[in-house]
């Protein structure tokens, strides 16, 4: 209700502020109660976009993980040359995206393949938090 208030009148730092603060005093109380998926999910709502009051925080994830993921990328030692890590990375993130279709041919092998099996979960989970708190859902407040 406070949170709600501050942002009526205009003090959106400030109803961020206590949303967050409301929204890990809920994560804590329901920790004992809440299935596991469940936490752990609004565990990723709170660090991802802030319980949709940071929806610019996924913005670092993007950068973050595309940076890790062109790393990954550059340290095989099969790939083709004249693919840049970097698109290749960001093009696999974010799953509404397709710079180049040939991204999605490339074969890595050993622990790369399953990296990029999570890199691509991890676009997926980012673009739904975003999309929720674009949307107006309530999940973590």
């Amino acid at each position: 209700m406070i949170a709600d208030m501050l942002q009526t009148r205009g003090d959106k730092e400030e109803a961020a502020s206590v949303g967050l603060a409301r929204g890990d005093k809920a994560i804590a109380a329901d920790s004992d109660s809440s299935s596991l998926l469940s936490y752990v999910g609004r565990i990723l709502y709170r660090w991802t976009v802030g319980y949709g009051y940071y929806p610019q925080w996924s913005i670092y994830w993007v950068i973050g993980l595309t940076l890790l993921g062109a790393a990954v990328y550059g340290s095989a030692r099969t790939r083709p040359n004249e693919v840049n890590s970097i698109a290749y990375s960001f093009d696999l993130l974010i799953p509404l995206v397709k710079l180049d279709e040939d991204h999605f041919k490339i074969r890595l092998s050993g622990w790369r393949v399953y990296y990029f099996y999570l890199h691509r979960l991890a676009g997926w989970l980012l673009g739904s938090f975003l999309l929720a708190t674009i949307g107006g859902l309530n999940l973590g407040k």
